[in-house]
């Protein structure tokens, strides 16, 4: 049997931004000619970072909202979209596979680094969350359960896709080929989307400035607002440099991108234009996009029976990975 899977989550942390939608969603909606799509909602990665009882008690909502955009923006029905804390398999096999993760591994992550050196520095302690050590974990039960041939993962998430590799393959020589070893789906999308007013930093919606994003539910008059005031430079003059005109390369990359057209094609567009004229372009791009979803958003929230299609997605779902813990667990002598 060709497989033709491919797995990728859905962050339920916040806003949806342009460099989500062009680094991420654009490029998933180009597979799904060719490939089945298992999308899940990440909620149970999201309970380590959760600030506040507000937070859980919106969490619902936004998973709702994000996978409605999801659809939005052009995902078809035939792919799998599933909320993760509905399927117990992955924290099940997170467990599993635990018993054959060195502690040594998880220590050397770079995001638990980073994220328990802000934790110590916050809290004046040296407790961090243990979720934090053993995400790796999950996320490798995320990806394993449905041996998907391809993964998408940003950046920032390939040593965690690596440590899935070296587990996968760890257990297979041990127990004889139970995991398919997942690849990285390359986009050939190399360039990042950066923050408007600061473009040495990624675009994110973390940013406690709304002028440094743009967000996928953001008014024309709020694109209108935010991308003039978007960095630039003194020269005037448009063209793609990301050592010394990083702000107007950034806005490059989105209008390339937003038109399916390359940098060369984008910088030949605008040989001729000076800064405004080029940053009137860019958002009557942003909104013409931004108008498409968030009218088919709508349409979808109004017409479609989201709740029975999640619980068709979450069967599907379920067989497959339940069939994958029973095969594991055999393989275990648990069975």
């Amino acid at each position: 049997m060709i497989n033709n899977k491919i797995v990728s989550a859905i962050t339920t942390s916040g806003t949806i931004t342009i460099g989500n939608y062009l680094g991420m969603i654009k490029r998933l909606l180009a597979c799904q000619k060719d490939f089945q799509l298992f999308i899940f909602a990440a909620d149970l990665h999201s309970l380590s970072t959760l600030k506040n009882q507000k937070e859980k008690i919106n969490l619902q909502q936004r998973i709702l909202d994000t996978i409605i955009l999801y659809y939005a923006c052009g995902l078809n029905k035939n792919n799998i979209i599933f909320i993760q804390s509905e399927i117990w398999a992955h924290p099940y096999l997170a467990y599993l596979l635990m018993t054959h993760i060195n502690l040594g591994e998880l220590q050397r992550m770079i995001q638990f680094k980073e994220k328990s050196l802000l934790f110590k520095s916050k809290n004046k302690t040296n407790f961090i969350p243990s979720g934090l050590l053993f995400y790796p974990c999950l996320m490798a039960a995320d990806i394993l359960l449905y041996d998907p041939k391809y993964v998408v993962v940003g950046k920032d998430q390939k040593q965690h896709l690596e440590l899935t590799q070296n587990i996968a393959s760890r257990i297979n020589k041990k127990y004889h080929n139970v995991f398919t070893i997942p690849k990285i789906y390359d986009f050939d999308f190399k360039n990042k989307i950066y923050n408007l007013q600061d473009p040495n930093l990624k675009m994110s919606k973390s940013s406690a400035d709304k002028n440094s994003y743009i967000s996928l539910f953001d008014s024309k008059k709020e694109v209108k607002t935010k991308i003039l005031k978007a960095v630039t430079d003194s020269e005037n003059k448009v063209y793609f440099d990301l050592k010394t005109k990083k702000g107007i390369s950034n806005l490059l990359i989105i209008y390339a991108g937003l038109k399916d057209i390359t940098i060369k094609e984008a910088e030949l567009e605008f040989k001729n234009s000076n800064y405004y004229q080029f940053k009137l372009a860019i958002i009557a791009e942003i909104n013409q996009t931004l108008s498409l979803i968030q009218t088919r958003y709508q349409e979808i929230k109004k017409n479609w029976d989201l709740k029975s299609l999640l619980a068709i997605n979450k069967k599907k779902a379920q067989k497959i990975a339940d069939a994958k813990i029973e095969f594991f667990l055999k393989k275990l002598d648990l069975k």
